[in-house]
């Protein structure tokens, strides 16, 4: 199923799956369920909690299963899983706005090197459990979390914040 089509391939995958559920229960066991209804309200469900929370219908997720991966043109917002896989992420060219802008990066079993330019302030917020995350200014959080803030990077002012996640994976960040 193609990315960004309608909603995402999770909600379609957890639909089925309760789709299935639903007439297990209704054929084997004889429980007298409207499905359609069941159906109906989960999908109003889903959009009511996505409308909450703010999470956009465009955001970018990329996601890399057992490949490398080079990512040049990073856009703010998106979301990067590599599972099994090697991925290589330029934030160098990544435009801020008007605020602050939200990058993330999963790995989980894998190796991620992300170059990000001197120029930008960057906030990083990087957990790692049985990973290593490799942070511009020498540290590496192996286990636990860890925050560093670019020299020019104020709080107050809009800069990216990238949270990194490494789960038995590695990732390198590049400060250049």
């Amino acid at each position: 199923m193609r990315r960004g089509c309608l909603f995402g391939s999770m909600f379609w995958g957890i639909l089925l799956v309760v789709f299935g559920i639903l007439l297990i229960l209704n054929i084997v066991f004889r429980i007298p369920l409207q499905v359609g209804k069941i159906l109906l309200a989960l999908l109003f469900f889903y959009l009511g909690l996505r409308l909450l929370l703010g999470s956009s219908f465009r955001r970018r997720r990329v996601v890399t299963v057992l490949e490398d991966r080079q990512v040049e043109n990073a856009r703010p917002g998106d979301k990067y899983d590599i599972v099994f896989g090697r991925g290589d992420i330029d934030l160098t060219r990544t435009v801020l706005s008007d605020r602050t802008v939200p990058v993330e990066l999963n790995t989980v079993f894998g190796a991620s090197v992300v170059t990000i330019s001197a120029q930008t302030p960057i906030r990083i917020v990087a957990s790692s459990a049985f990973g290593s995350v490799r942070l511009p200014d020498g540290n590496v959080t192996a286990f636990g979390e860890y925050t560093w803030n670019s020299p020019n990077c104020d709080e107050t002012r809009p800069h990216i914040l990238f949270r990194v996640a490494s789960v038995f994976g590695s990732v390198r960040i590049n400060y250049s």
